[in-house]
């Protein structure tokens, strides 16, 4: 018999697995979300690690086998943070070819959730999709019951293996987690940040949770933070041990004190006004609430949009009166539901927010609900817990309001904010003493080239510093645009010009691009000068200057934005020199 089979029976038989826990936070507030349950090898075995005995157990057929052994003992380990009451989650792992099994569907619920007393909205499914999935239509169908029963799924190594953005279109999971070779070194690599970047305002618009795996170093976690994603585990927040455990307080002061400088960056005026501004206190009521007690608290309140329903101060779902007039309808509606728990009618799948969050982010998230949700009022919290609600009416006034203030402060050429609100972030700098780094960005010879090319060509150039700039500037950085070729760009930190220079060569290379091959090989413009003379003119490039009050101290905006102005000056005429020479 083959050796790694021979001990893989050992395993089974004897039951030779153990599991360690590692959490789960969320990247808001530092709460812990909840435990994955990793598994382990007891004692000695043919195998080097959990990952080549999983493969192994695929090879001879024996997956189901060795996944019913690790999720029992799980299960077992866990029910202290499992108890009914509790808000815990704990994240299973399993093979989507298990999923699919007719009998893992018919079983899991009796064999696993009821024996153990807990309930399925403490479990999330965390679908490893590292082989290629067998029956797909089986399989979704399948998901699709385990969500109904109150079960969360969460799609694992997203940017590995088989997972995909088309199978998570399909089955709509509640998590996708990201995989940690995506989150290694993200501080650092463009490509994998630009990536993460486009899943967050994916997840954002289609109200899917991101889960970052493998955070390493406080550089990546700082980094998941600012792209938004939700929630990260990973050695640096804690490693995994033998049962759940709370987290180092360290980690969750990180957490919170890199999601308040992420909120003073952010402070774009009226863009970025925050959804707790115009959130109202409104009805909630406890899961276990009678149906016909919240229906009579609604009838009687002709202003109540709905209810909440809250658990330990934390939102699980929300009953709009519209939903509830509706299912309490019909011949036989009210008889059979009026004694029932809220919770059997509530909807579990609503929208909730940070209050923090933008008021426009939020506008697009309600807008891309489903057609049957996206009337629905939104639910705001402070830290997860119940803060308010808001309705989408008075969303979409304030969102209306912004726009058109919208058209009033944003360069209408590059969509970067202009005087106004430059100014208002200048004028924070100095008043609150950040660290800060300020970059005055213009064109050289942007004149010659706009005159001599026209003005179309002209407007181009200027879009093509907005967009390289928006490709090599943090997100949670500000660029504004001043005016015809002149840029701001604002970060908190001490940056030098050095720190400027991928910007300059990437618009040095791209230019050329604006230009005919003729004028590139003479590499200058002729054109009048000023005084009516003819004159070469060299072909545009970028210049950044650079101020931080690391060694200068500014008293105000106006000093600041003076000192740029000598700086410019005086590159640009040490440039001409060196044309000239």
């Amino acid at each position: 018999m083959d050796k790694r089979l021979e001990s893989l029976e050992d395993i089974l038989i004897n039951k030779r697995i153990t599991p360690v826990f590692q959490t789960v936070v969320s990247l808001k507030s530092g709460r812990i979300l909840g435990y994955e349950a990793l598994s382990r090898i007891v004692g000695e075995s043919e195998f080097d690690s959990i990952e080549q005995l999983c493969l192994t157990a695929i090879e001879f057929d024996r997956v189901q086998e060795l996944e019913r052994l690790c999720h029992r003992r799980a299960l077992e380990a866990a029910r202290s943070i499992l108890k009914p009451g509790s808000n815990m989650k704990l994240l299973i792992n399993i093979n989507p070819n298990t999923v699919n099994n007719p009998r893992f569907k018919a079983t899991f619920t009796e064999e696993y959730v009821q024996q153990y007393n807990i309930s399925p909205s403490s479990i999330i499914f965390e679908i490893t999709e590292r082989s290629c999935i067998e029956h797909m239509e089986n399989y979704e169908e399948t998901i699709r019951h385990f969500k109904e029963m109150g079960f969360e799924i969460a799609i694992d190594d997203m940017g590995a293996g088989y997972s995909g953005l088309n199978r998570v279109a399909n089955v709509q999971p509640h998590f996708v987690k990201l995989d940690m070779h995506l989150i290694r070194n993200i501080d650092q690599e463009g490509i994998k940040n630009a990536i993460v970047k486009g899943l967050v305002a994916f997840s954002r618009a289609s109200n899917i949770k991101l889960i970052a795996e493998g955070i390493e170093s406080y550089e990546e976690l700082k980094t998941v933070v600012d792209l938004g994603v939700n929630y990260a585990q990973g050695f640096f927040i804690q490693e995994p041990y033998s049962e759940p455990r709370e987290i180092n307080l360290g980690v969750i002061e990180a957490i919170q004190e890199i999601n308040q400088l992420k909120q003073k960056q952010n402070q774009y005026g009226i863009f970025h006004l925050p959804i707790k501004l115009l959130c109202e206190t409104t009805e909630t009521g406890a899961p276990d609430e009678k149906v016909i007690d919240v229906y009579h608290r609604i009838k009687n309140n002709p202003d109540a949009i709905g209810l909440t329903v809250i658990e330990n101060n934390i939102p699980v779902g929300i009953i709009t009166r519209e939903k509830l007039a509706l299912k309490l309808s019909g011949r036989y509606g009210f008889t059979l539901h009026q004694n029932k728990a809220i919770s059997t009618l509530m909807d579990k799948d609503f929208l909730t927010v940070d209050k923090d969050m933008a008021v426009s982010d939020v506008s697009l998230l309600a807008m891309n609900r489903i057609n049957e949700n996206v009337y629905d009022f939104i639910v705001v919290t402070c830290g997860e817990k119940f803060l308010g609600t808001v309705t989408v009416k008075k969303l979409l006034q304030k969102s209306s309001e912004i726009e058109i203030i919208a058209a009033k402060q944003l360069n209408p050429l590059t969509g970067l904010p202009g005087n106004n609100l430059i100014e208002q972030r200048l004028n924070d700098l100095v008043k609150n003493n950040y660290d800060y780094t300020v970059a005055y960005i213009d064109i050289d010879n942007f004149k010659v080239y706009n005159d001599y090319y026209g003005f179309e060509n002209g407007d181009l150039v200027i879009s093509l510093v907005a967009d390289i700039l928006r490709e090599c500037v943090p997100v949670n950085q500000f660029i504004g645009h001043i005016g015809g070729d002149d840029f701001i760009v604002i970060y908190y930190g001490h940056r030098t010009e050095e720190d400027f220079r991928e910007i300059c060569d990437r618009f040095d290379a791209a230019v050329l691009n604006f230009y005919n091959n003729n004028d590139i090989q003479k590499g200058y413009l002729e054109a009048r000068s000023r005084f009516g003379v003819n004159h070469r003119f060299p072909l545009s490039t970028l210049t950044a200057v650079v101020v931080n009050n690391e060694t200068d101290k500014y008293e105000s905006s106006v000093e600041l934005s003076a000192s740029l102005s000598k700086l410019k000056t005086f590159k640009r005429m040490s440039k001409q020199a060196v044309n000239k020479f």
